[in-house]
């Protein structure tokens, strides 16, 4: 007999979290507990998503999205060519599929393009985005190192920056980004260490007018899952159907908006209906007792 929910095909020992939900909050609210939870717990009381609204200002975002913008024009669409999966327009390198020395490597060929952009911001206009200083702050707080993931003499990007294209039904198809440290083991790169959770940070540069929700589903799937729905090593695309029943969270975002994310939970974002959808983003990983890890 065809199993056909998602609910079908569950391990009993796959994770669904208790009071499934997130926070948000304004900018001059932020609360750096909250973030340091996600990262080193996998959530807050059941919140797997921490929102902040506003934490960047309009004019700011603008910068952003000319200097992007210029580079693609520059580049002739950026560096991600279509792969099957994602379908976006991007600058700075991403670590899917790949392995450590094939990241890095691609770190340093992108950050030519990459760094100039994100450049063009002051100081203090690219804190306010990607809150790094903040969290370096905060953890340092707790005696722990926060910063890029490492391969011997290579570094993990800052940022990447993508323009997503729509891909039918999803802008963005269910997913889980855990996965993705597979490819990192092969190799010994550092984030394959991770000790729980991938956490996802994303910066809203440019909202959707219509569509472009994210959207967060009560389930983390393991490895056995994977090999059933033949998503092993990637951990995309889940197929929509067989989510039907499970619980989620559907969260509209705003220009300015920044969120972090439990990405070991199958995510996603609905298709965009009208306007334009830019997000710029790096994954984080606990790897240790004393340090924590970003890449893209």
């Amino acid at each position: 007999m065809k199993q056909n929910t998602f609910i079908d095909m569950r391990d009993e020992n796959e994770k669904i979290a208790d009071n499934f939900s997130y926070i948000e909050v304004d900018r001059k609210d932020i609360d750096g507990d909250i973030i340091s939870d996600l990262i080193l717990n996998g959530e807050r009381n059941g919140s797997v998503l921490y929102v902040i609204r506003n934490a960047f200002t309009p004019d700011v975002a603008q910068s952003l999205v000319d200097s992007f913008d210029a580079k693609l024009d520059e580049t002739q669409g950026g560096n991600r060519p279509y792969d099957g999966y994602v379908n976006a327009a991007q600058i700075g390198a991403t670590q899917f599929l790949l392995k450590g020395e094939e990241y890095v490597k691609g770190v340093t060929e992108n950050n030519l393009n990459l760094v100039p952009v994100v450049n063009s911001l002051r100081d203090e206009e690219v804190e306010s985005i990607f809150l790094t200083s903040f969290l370096e702050q905060v953890f340092i707080q707790k005696g722990i190192h926060f910063g890029p993931a490492r391969l011997k003499g290579g570094y993990g990007s800052f940022i990447s920056l993508r323009r997503w294209l729509d891909n039918g039904e999803m802008s963005l198809w269910p997913h889980d980004d855990y996965v993705q440290l597979s490819t990192a083991m092969q190799d010994n790169f550092e984030i394959a260490k991770t000790r729980r959770d991938v956490v996802s940070f994303n910066a809203c540069v440019e909202a959707a007018k219509g569509g472009g929700m994210l959207k967060v589903w009560n389930y983390k799937p393991n490895e056995t899952t994977r090999r059933r729905l033949g998503v092993e090593g990637k951990g995309y695309p889940y197929p929509l159907e067989l989510l039907e029943n499970i619980e989620a969270l559907e969260v509209k975002l705003n220009q300015g908006d920044v969120y972090f994310l439990n990405a070991s939970y199958l995510h996603g974002v609905t298709s965009v209906s009208e306007g334009r959808r830019f997000s710029a983003g790096r994954f984080i990983g606990h790897i240790g007792d004393h340090k924590i890890v970003y890449w893209t």
